[in-house]
């Protein structure tokens, strides 16, 4: 917290978190997988990637809330 290249380096968090492979916390909060999948998205494919990967994590976290309801059912 109060590096000076937070300022200077666009994308400082995507960056960080791509070129860091065990980076498990950095500056306030940790770096979860799901905040991992999506800054390697962007790396590859940029916004529209990231988008998908976005999609493809909303989809996993619907089916586990399905999957629970359909258990307590």
């Amino acid at each position: 917290m109060g590096n000076p290249i937070c300022g200077k380096l666009r994308y400082y968090r995507r960056t960080l978190t791509i070129n860091i492979k065990t980076l498990n916390y950095l500056d306030d909060r940790p770096v979860f997988p799901r905040d991992r999948a999506l800054a390697e998205a962007w790396a590859r494919g940029g916004p529209e990637e990231e988008a998908k990967e976005r999609t493809e994590w909303a989809n996993k976290d619907r089916k586990k809330i399905e999957s629970s309801i359909h258990y307590l059912r």
